[in-house]
């Protein structure tokens, strides 16, 4: 199973709105929502989500956002007044190295009658507590472990066969200008069953990143997934960074710049490969067009296209 990890901002929550077919008709795939905000898009979102029946994971205590501390927000907001009906969604909740046994607790004993997760970013203190508060309860469903912040010892302590990993697979950088052509992405969807888990998660092509608004851009960067087939089949990512990098003026003609490359590249793929690609469409139409969607919208498709290719491979 793929569990991809969405921070709830407007473009990323519509890119998996135009991605519920894909994820509906894979049936392997169950994304994680971290809400931020409260905003109307994200309400509507969920609405959205309901109406098609897509699964999800709701996190109640965000650690990126406004929404901070705010259990209770997300409580009334989403799970009362949206989706406390609906029966195809999971409550999730991150543990870190500051909760405790009474945040466990709560959350165990307020969601009793939900299907929960937990999601390890950071060790839990005291790993015997914890692991014997979650054998009292039965609606525990995923453990997921965030790699590379957690030891295998700690890991291996949950010896239940519904352990997940989740990890960062995307190397940010400071700025687009700063990105290399290509660069290895994962082979995790070909080796988290060897590694004793039933699924895995990303950060797509976003990475575990939060910043509620970004500046001007210098330079314009569109990211992109692929099979590389020289390299057994392990997915790669390209970088098509514009030329002009200097400067926020002519975001349009860095755009084109980018975008060019990723056309070209298209071209020299393998044949009929833009033909099957979700994101490959909706770029060659931003081509043809010779439109700029604005860098949010660029974002969207890339990411779109991520939840695409992955479904692809595991399906």
């Amino acid at each position: 199973m793929y569990f991809p990890f969405i921070r709830g901002k407007q473009f990323d929550l519509i890119a998996l709105k135009e991605s519920t077919n894909t994820i509906i008709e894979n049936g392997k795939i169950l994304p994680i929502i971290e809400p931020v905000n409260l905003k109307n898009y994200v309400l509507r979102s969920f609405e959205r989500f309901i109406e098609t029946n897509m699964p999800f994971i709701l996190i109640i205590n965000p650690t990126e956002g406004s929404l901070i501390n705010r259990r209770d927000s997300i409580k009334t907001e989403i799970i009362e007044n949206i989706i406390d009906e609906y029966d195809n969604f999971y409550v999730g909740f991150i543990i870190t190295s500051r909760s405790t046994i009474k945040d466990v607790t709560d959350f165990l004993e307020e969601y009793s009658n939900n299907k929960v997760c937990f999601i390890h970013y950071t060790p839990f203190q005291n790993v015997d507590n914890l692991i014997n508060k979650i054998n009292e309860y039965n609606n525990i469903v995923y453990q997921i472990f965030y790699d590379g912040h957690l030891n295998a010892g700690y890991i291996s302590r949950f010896v239940d066969n519904n352990k997940v990993l989740l990890k960062d697979e995307f190397s940010k950088e400071n700025r687009n200008a700063d990105y290399t052509q290509e660069e290895y992405y994962s082979n995790l969807y070909k080796e988290y069953r060897n590694r004793g888990f039933i699924g895995f998660g990303d950060f797509s092509i976003i990475g575990d990143y939060y910043i509620e608004s970004a500046g001007p851009a210098n330079a314009v960067a569109i990211h992109y997934t692929y099979i590389n087939e020289q390299d057994d089949d392990n997915l790669w990512i390209k970088h098509f960074v514009s030329d002009d990098t200097e400067g926020p003026e002519n975001i349009l003609g860095k755009f084109s710049q980018a975008l060019g490359k990723y056309v070209n590249f298209l071209n020299g793929y393998t044949p009929g490969h833009a033909e099957q690609c979700s994101g490959c469409s909706d770029f060659l139409d931003l081509y043809g067009r010779s439109h700029f969607p604005g860098l949010a919208s660029v974002k969207k498709i890339s990411l779109k296209h991520h939840i695409k290719l992955i479904s692809e491979l595991i399906s």
